[in-house]
């Protein structure tokens, strides 16, 4: 939905994220494809045929000319969660909530004496990074919607 509202992907799902000799987060590009879920595909309007499953049963899609050239600044992480309310709802983090975030989107448990050259990195996302949480109701809504709750805080980056 991003895509075709005029965006740029640098990944799909899971990320490198390296450390700037300035001291800047930078996204590693990935894969010019998306890999979607049965739902997700029908959602978008997609007519796709199982040819184009992975081994992981998602739909592979490839964005071509829409995946970014090369690196980029890290501008923003947004943490999806569900509530039961109604609306799409976005919310700035910060202090600790910020590094909670952002320690929910590794994968994997990320000790500091197992892993050290990972919290310098860390400490750049959490000091120049905007972290929004991102709830959509647990029932009844769209890509549309989540799409157009990104793109009103200004975009993604």
């Amino acid at each position: 939905a991003l895509l075709e509202r005029g965006c740029t992907m640098l990944v799909d799902d899971v990320t490198t994220v390296a450390l700037t000799p300035e001291g800047h987060a930078e996204v590693l590009p990935g894969a010019a494809t998306m890999r979607l879920t049965d739902a997700a595909v029908n959602g978008l309007g997609y007519q796709l045929g199982l040819a184009s499953r992975g081994r992981y049963l998602k739909a592979r899609i490839a964005t071509g000319d829409q995946m970014a050239p090369g690196s980029a600044r890290l501008g923003s992480i947004y943490e999806l969660r569900t509530h039961a309310g109604r609306d799409v709802r976005v919310q700035e983090l910060s202090g600790v909530e910020k590094f909670g975030a952002l320690q929910a989107c590794i994968h994997g448990p990320m000790l500091a004496d197992e892993h050290p050259q990972v919290f310098p990195i860390a400490e750049a996302i959490v000091r120049s990074t905007a972290i929004y949480r991102l709830e959509r109701p647990s029932s009844g809504w769209t890509v549309d919607q989540v799409a157009e709750a990104v793109l009103g805080l200004g975009g993604v980056s």
